[in-house]
């Protein structure tokens, strides 16, 4: 058995603070001897223009992962840069903002949903916003904001998707022989497929279908934990800072394939119920 977690928004209302219900997370991961971690962004307070001060709220987060014995992969999502001073740290002291994992048949893809608002931004406009929840009392949003509207992903992020698709290019070891069908697991922060007429319904979704697929995102803007199912691809949305806090678990067992469940951080683990949903026009 090998298996993987996958946690949803879980950045505090402080910076350089950790969450409790985030350290709940990763120690029940531990508990679960879960193999890989995915973020599925807004991992920091961030939304600072002080490239100090964000600096250290992106090294608390790093002192954290190291702590663990588990790898950790970490989505970017709105919060988690907003320059390209900013993207430039994340992805020295974390990993690339976009990036392919792959072992034997398990294919997963981390996507960057907001690369794009960095070609519209000069860097030099803000917007001081007042956040009651958050301890500062404020945000410095980037002008125009780098979250609420659809932006296309890069053609680097669609050419790398199609590699993971293909698969190839990897030298599998004795132990990984899996005796299973294709895995696809792509995390990401916004829910993209819920937006009519966005870039992620036209190119990716009907590359999708037929194939082994499940879209992990990590949005807080859920009440509840959400989980459906389109044309045939899983899309699992997923916060610990929703109604429900939960998160993911996958576990792969070599000849039954993949289960999947949510765990809430009493310690109840429960396999996940997906609804289905009308075909999505991909046309629009």
């Amino acid at each position: 058995m090998w298996s993987f977690a996958v946690i949803g928004h879980p950045r505090s209302e402080d910076e350089e603070v950790i969450g409790q219900p985030f350290e709940q997370s990763l120690q029940l991961c531990q508990k679960n001897k879960v193999d890989i971690v995915f973020l599925g962004g807004d991992n920091i307070l961030g939304y600072n223009t002080s490239f100090r001060r964000y600096k250290r709220d992106v090294d608390t987060l790093v002192g954290l992962i190291d702590s663990i014995n588990i790898p950790v992969f970490v989505v970017p999502g709105n919060h988690d840069y907003c320059t390209r001073e900013q993207k430039q740290y994340f992805e020295m002291q974390l990993n690339k903002s976009y990036m392919r994992i792959t072992r034997e048949v398990i294919n997963f893809l981390l996507l960057d949903t907001i690369d794009g608002h960095l070609d519209v931004f000069d860097g030099r406009q803000f917007q001081m916003r007042y956040h009651k929840p958050c301890t500062r009392r404020y945000y410095f949003e980037p002008i125009p904001r780098n979250s609420g509207w659809p932006i296309p992903f890069s053609d680097e992020q669609y050419a790398l998707f199609e590699k993971t698709l293909c698969g190839g290019e990897i030298s599998p070891l004795p132990d990984d022989k899996f005796e299973l069908p294709p895995f696809y697991g792509i995390i990401m922060c916004h829910p993209v497929w819920k937006v009519d007429g966005h870039d992620w319904n036209k190119r990716f979704h009907p590359h999708l279908i037929g194939r082994n697929a499940f879209v992990f995102c990590g949005d807080h803007q859920t009440s509840n934990p959400e989980y459906v199912i389109r044309d045939g691809v899983h899309y699992i949305n997923t916060a610990i800072s929703s109604n429900i806090p939960s998160f993911v678990i996958g576990r792969f067992y070599k000849k039954e394939g993949l289960f999947l469940s949510e765990e809430t951080f009493d310690g109840q683990s429960k396999p996940m119920q997906f609804k289905r949903l009308a075909s999505h026009n991909t046309m629009g």
